[in-house]
C-alpha cells in the first residue's frame, strides 16, 4: 500500500519515482522481507526459523530469488556485488549481521528465542506478494529443493 501511495504522490507532484536496486554506480537499495509463521512467533519458535533457513539453504537460489524480482535478477544481481551493506550472492545466514549475510535473525530474537528471519535478498522493486509466496513455497512446502 505504500508503494501505491508514494507512486501516486509522486504523480501528483510531477514527480517520477525509481525502484530499481541499483539506481546508480555508487548506490543499491534493498527490499528486506521480514517471514515467520506462528510456530516461529510462539515459544521455541527459534527452531521453526531454523528449520526454514535449513529449507532456504537447501533451494535453488536461481528459480527463488526470480520471483523476488521483476527484472530476473539482473539489477538485483548487481546490487549484490557491492560489498558494503549488502548480502552476498552466496546463501549464509547469521545471526545480527546486517552487513553481508543473506538470511538474517535479529539478534533479539535469537534472545528471545522466537519471531522471524529477514531474507536481505530481494531488491528495492520487490513484488512484494510473488516474493511472500516464494519464502512460503521454500520454507514451509519446500517447492524449490534442490535435486
Amino acid at each position: 500500500m505504500s508503494r501505491y501511495l508514494l507512486i501516486r504522490v509522486a504523480e501528483m507532484m510531477g514527480v517520477n519515482v525509481l525502484m530499481k536496486p541499483k539506481p546508480s554506480k555508487a548506490y543499491g537499495s534493498g527490499g528486506h522481507l521480514n517471514f515467520s509463521t506462528n510456530q516461529m512467533r510462539g515459544p521455541g519458535g527459534i527452531q521453526h526459523i531454523n528449520k526454514a533457513i535449513e529449507m532456504l539453504s537447501k533451494s535453488d537460489q536461481g528459480p527463488l530469488l526470480k520471483m523476488y524480482d521483476p527484472t530476473f535478477g539482473v539489477d538485483n544481481a548487481e546490487r549484490m556485488k557491492e560489498s558494503h551493506w549488502s548480502p552476498s550472492m552466496n546463501f549464509e545466514s547469521a545471526v545480527g549481521n546486517k552487513q553481508t549475510c543473506t538470511i538474517r535473525i535479529p539478534s533479539m530474537v535469537n534472545v528471545n528465542g522466537r519471531g522471524y528471519l529477514e531474507d536481505r535478498r530481494p531488491p528495492a522493486n520487490i513484488e512484494p506478494y510473488a516474493a511472500s509466496e516464494a519464502l512460503v513455497r521454500a520454507c514451509i512446502l519446500g517447492e524449490f529443493m534442490r535435486k
